[in-house]
């Protein structure tokens, strides 16, 4: 049947800042803010509008069982979130197990910008996105989690200078478009990473439905997972 237009609920953008006038006047009884960066400051403003439920520890880094806990808990619906928690950890599981080759392997998220290769991000072991490559059956490899202590964001810029020292990763998962990973392949820094020189590098549209796979939600994994455990299975057959 679908849903009609008129019972979408209404979207916000954020990239500038959290628009407290126009979440007021949609009338919320709850407003759940696990997924975010709120500020104390939104947070006391987000409160007096209707019970405001932040993230638990790091910004944007509540893991996706805790997001799904903590949200059935405030709609009071504590039995259906552990259902819906072990329903997904089921399909993670079956999914993963169609691509044996990804067990024990290292995987890694970063971002790069085919247009400007002077330097990267790397997602760290507080980002969701890394976790996922866990329940998946991948290992962290020791530089991301080494980088990882170093800050305490979810994501460190690194100079494509220091490329060579993430030669312990086996997978690389990145945003970006078709020609990233030629580009990637003829730079003289980043080719020096295995996993770039090989081809076991997973390069999704950030534009694109896939893109969710990334950042794992309870929507978002019935979704893409099966796909996404597809293109994480083929960079990994790439590994000797």
């Amino acid at each position: 049947m679908g849903v009609k237009p008129a019972d979408m609920p209404q979207l916000h953008d954020e990239s500038d800042g959290i628009d407290a006038e126009a979440i007021a006047a949609s009338k919320p009884d709850l407003i759940i803010g696990l997924q975010s960066g709120m500020t104390r400051k939104d947070y006391d403003t987000l409160s007096k509008i209707a019970p405001t439920i932040a993230y638990q520890k790091v910004a944007w880094g509540d893991p996706w069982r805790s997001m799904i806990k903590t949200t059935a808990q405030a709609i009071g619906e504590p039995e259906k979130g552990a259902k819906l928690i072990s329903s997904l950890e089921e399909q993670i599981k079956a999914d993963a197990a169609k691509y044996p080759q990804i067990a024990g392997k290292t995987g890694a998220v970063m971002s790069f910008d085919a247009s400007k290769l002077s330097s990267f991000s790397v997602y760290t072991t507080t980002d969701l996105r890394p976790q996922m490559l866990n329940d998946l059956g991948m290992k962290t490899p020791e530089s991301v989690t080494k980088l990882s202590r170093s800050t305490q964001k979810f994501y460190k810029d690194v100079s494509s200078e220091n490329a060579d020292q993430f030669k312990d990763v086996d997978v690389i998962v990145t945003y970006g478009t078709p020609d990233l990973l030629a580009a990637m392949q003829k730079d003289p820094l980043l080719s020096k990473i295995p996993a770039v020189a090989r081809g076991s590098v997973v390069v999704i549209d950030n534009n694109s439905l896939m893109a969710n796979a990334l950042d794992p939600s309870a929507l978002s994994i019935q979704q893409t997972d099966g796909e996404y455990a597809t293109l994480l299975g083929d960079a990994a057959s790439k590994v000797k």
